[in-house]
């Protein structure tokens, strides 16, 4: 029974394997026109003076500093976000961040607002 069970898989791998070999895989590849355009638009367009934009500097950022045992955290004060955090532990290790915990509201201006010395409070 094994005997016909081991034939029966080596011919039928037998068969697929030729009839792989002998039909070839043939794609007809349709011919394809090119298509030329017009190159006076495109030259006449690119002759035109490029109107140059001043590009102004963002204001500097008014950093606020907040200092811990083993840490130290600079916000951005108008943004009431989180600039970047050095960890004095660790070579002080500077971890930037672009805009932590940042409220994505244009017309809000964040001032800190006095508390005690372990709480930062944004109004």
């Amino acid at each position: 029974m094994e005997k016909r069970l081991t034939l029966t898989i080596a011919l039928s791998l037998l068969v697929l394997l030729t009839w792989s070999a002998f039909v070839s895989k043939q794609y007809p590849i349709a011919n394809k026109g090119v298509t030329t355009q017009n190159l006076s638009l495109i030259s006449a367009v690119s002759r035109e003076p490029v109107p140059t934009e001043t590009a102004e500097e963002p204001p500097a950022p008014v950093l606020f500093k907040f200092a811990q045992d083993n840490f130290e955290i600079n916000f951005i004060e108008p943004e009431a976000a989180i600039k970047e955090v050095i960890f004095k532990a660790y070579q002080d290790y500077k971890f930037p961040l672009k805009h932590g915990l940042l409220i994505n509201d244009k017309p809000l201006s964040f001032k800190k607002e006095q508390s005690p010395p372990n709480i930062v409070t944004f109004i």
